[in-house]
């Protein structure tokens, strides 16, 4: 999890937003690299989540009225944790509904406002 958050998912975004420069004649490299990282980034979150899940029995966390506020936090992060997750799948299909920049329909369907919310939400 760690991995594809700190290491690939921060180094997609930073490569997205700031090395354009470095690949002008090739305006597809630095979104391969992006796209490439983020979609690597994806599948091990989802396959730690799967992970986590299974050494938890299948189950949500789940305390009764006299949780402390380790189980309280416990539950928390795992309700948090698959929302997030939830979000960080649904990215990539926003992504591919998106129209190009150079379409009749970017104007209609700006969908920039979406995935940016996505991904600060994840």
């Amino acid at each position: 999890m760690l991995l594809a958050w700190w290491v690939l998912g921060s180094n997609a975004i930073i490569i997205a937003r700031y090395f354009k420069p470095l690949f002008p004649h090739k305006k597809l490299m630095g979104t391969a690299f992006h796209r490439d990282m983020m979609v690597a980034a994806v599948i091990i979150e989802v396959l730690a989540v799967i992970g986590i899940f299974w050494q938890a029995g299948w189950v949500f966390f789940e305390c009764s009225y006299e949780c402390t506020n380790d189980d309280f936090a416990r539950k928390m992060h795992m309700v948090t944790g698959s929302w997030a997750t939830i979000i960080a799948v649904l990215q990539p299909l926003v992504a591919i509904i998106r129209p190009s920049p150079d379409s009749n329909n970017a104007k209609v369907l700006n969908m920039e406002w979406m995935q940016v919310a996505a991904a600060l939400t994840a």
